[in-house]
């Protein structure tokens, strides 16, 4: 298989757009991180079909977040982040992303600590 074959064949295609997802997401933790002190109003866990689990989080200005793991931190604790948190009480979360209404995001918290 030469060069050119490679370069232009589907995987190489699909290689390329898991890298710049992978990028993308770097780019929001840097850019768009934000550290706030949050009081929870409710929280709430989505399961999708095939896609696992999702873990919501409302605070009292009716703020969504999702608690996600930072793979690219080594941080994978995102059931216990969840798991640790009490309604009403006041945190102070780490976090990285915006919301947007017509793609279903929401800002992604990974750090939860209790204030």
């Amino acid at each position: 298989m030469s060069l050119s074959n490679i370069l232009h064949s589907p995987i190489t295609y699909v290689i390329i757009f898991f890298l710049i997802l992978i990028f993308i997401q770097v780019i929001f933790y840097f850019i768009l991180g934000f550290e706030n002190i949050i009081t929870i109003k409710d929280k709430y866990v989505v399961s999708g079909n095939k896609s696992g689990i999702f873990y919501y989080i409302v605070d009292n200005n009716n703020s969504i977040y999702k608690v996600e793991n930072v793979w690219f931190l080594g941080d994978f604790n995102k059931a216990e982040d969840y798991n640790s948190i009490n309604k009403g009480d006041t945190y102070k979360v780490k976090g990285y992303g915006f919301r947007n209404d017509m793609l279903s995001i929401y800002p992604t918290i990974y750090n939860i600590t209790k204030n």
